[in-house]
């Protein structure tokens, strides 16, 4: 049985990037990679992300670990590795705790996947996993950095969701992929009805 799956959109061709994003921008936490129409090889896909099963957030030191309720059946976290993302100084570190604990390894996500998926495999820039942003004032986990700036904006220093689905625009084929790791079926995160394997 393999951990995720990829599937063609073919039905979703003729719809840009930008306003497929728009039809779950409104979900929590949504992500839109946008490589732009930049024509370079690091600018051929786009990677759109919605609901994810967990995130973790840091603002002004205090770390927030959220899973969220239609997960908690197949995403289980206890409270020791909790209190150990919790409690993990630097955030990168406490991310790769998290991710860790909820995401199968890729070597195991690579062989338990159909042959005619190898190649994608080795050529989508992400599949699922953790997305999000590390913020300027991030860097205060890292290294002594001077006092705090005023604060200018309302977002945390770091947040990062956990993405169990991803739909990801090739804009050289013009080929959309949808993403899904098996536990996405049991948990119903999805945006659009027609996306279920």
């Amino acid at each position: 049985m393999s951990l995720i799956t990829i599937k063609t959109l073919d039905e979703f061709t003729h719809i840009a990037p930008e306003r497929l994003f728009s039809a779950v921008a409104h979900l929590s936490n949504s992500l839109f990679l946008d490589s732009t129409d930049n024509h370079g090889s690091d600018a051929q896909f786009d990677i759109l992300l919605f609901t994810p099963v967990a995130t973790y957030s840091v603002t002004n030191g205090q770390a927030d670990l959220k899973i969220m309720p239609e997960a908690e059946d197949c995403v289980q976290i206890n409270q020791s590795v909790r209190d150990s993302i919790l409690t993990q100084r630097d955030p990168f570190i406490a991310l790769r705790q998290l991710h860790d604990h909820v995401m199968p390894d890729a070597n195991l996500i690579k062989s338990s996947l159909p042959s005619e998926f190898q190649s994608l495999f080795e050529q989508l820039p992400f599949l699922i996993g953790s997305a999000g942003f590390a913020g300027y004032d991030a860097g205060r986990y890292l290294e002594v950095l001077p006092q705090h700036n005023p604060a200018e904006y309302d977002t945390p220093d770091f947040h990062y969701g956990i993405y169990l689905h991803s739909i990801i625009y090739d804009r050289t084929s013009k080929q959309y992929y949808w993403v899904a790791d098996s536990r996405s079926n049991a948990i119903g995160h999805f945006g659009f009805g027609l996306m279920q394997a």
